[in-house]
């Protein structure tokens, strides 16, 4: 069952980063706003659970784990517990509103940032939750491990490396960077206009906006 467990968790991590990169190209190509877009994946996704809970209720499971129930889903039982017990109903009410503004937000950072800083914001979630849990007394405290801290610093600093947020100056990390490409490419259009300039062609873009500036101005000393 672990590695069932681990296999479920890497591709709910390839479904996420997919969609957050389907959100930025969708709110890059179209005028959306950000509350309408979470406002549809919340129907469509409300829809489909709808669809697949009726379905549930009908399969049976003889792991007591996941199914104590016997079915892989029994919404009346559901009801029942959070009738008879408020703490049930106010944790499902402040996880609802939770991932309500969770979604909102996430999607506002994608429109106007990119997915790349929303998931470098959605690891220090994880990295938060970690350190209330260190510090919340009683039950349900979480032990310290370092090798989890490890783990959790080397999260931070790839996800930080991988976006060129945090840009490493050495064994060449930062010479395949954006900037730095784009720099390059920039340094060879300026190269490529001085020698054609020259030669006197001017065929670069920038050539050709200096050459029509310059009839421009024989044209003005002619008149």
């Amino acid at each position: 069952m672990a590695i069932v467990g681990i296999i479920l968790v890497v591709v709910a991590q390839l479904f996420a980063g997919g969609l957050m990169i389907s959100e930025e190209k969708l709110l890059g190509s179209y005028y959306l706003h950000p509350l309408k877009v979470v406002g549809w994946e919340g129907f469509w996704g409300c829809t489909i659970y709808l669809i697949l809970l009726l379905i549930f209720q009908f399969i049976t499971c003889g792991d007591k784990t996941i199914c104590p129930h016997g079915r892989l889903e029994d919404t009346p039982q559901a009801f029942y517990e959070m009738g008879s017990n408020p703490g049930i109903l106010l944790y499902g009410i402040g996880s609802i509103l939770s991932i309500a503004f969770f979604n909102a937000l996430g999607v506002s950072v994608t429109k106007f940032a990119s997915a790349a800083q929303r998931s470098t914001i959605d690891t220090s979630r994880t990295l938060l939750i970690w350190g209330v849990f260190l510090l919340k007394p009683g039950e349900g405290r979480e032990k310290f491990i370092w090798l989890e801290l490890v783990g959790f610093v080397l999260l931070v600093l790839g996800t930080l490396v991988f976006n060129e947020i945090l840009v490493i100056p050495i064994l060449g990390f930062n010479k395949n960077t954006k900037d730095a490409i784009e720099a390059r490419k920039a340094l060879e259009d300026d190269r490529e206009d001085i020698e054609d300039s020259y030669n006197g062609n001017m065929p670069t873009k920038k050539g050709k906006v200096a050459a029509e500036k310059e009839k421009l101005l024989d044209t003005d000393s002619e008149n």
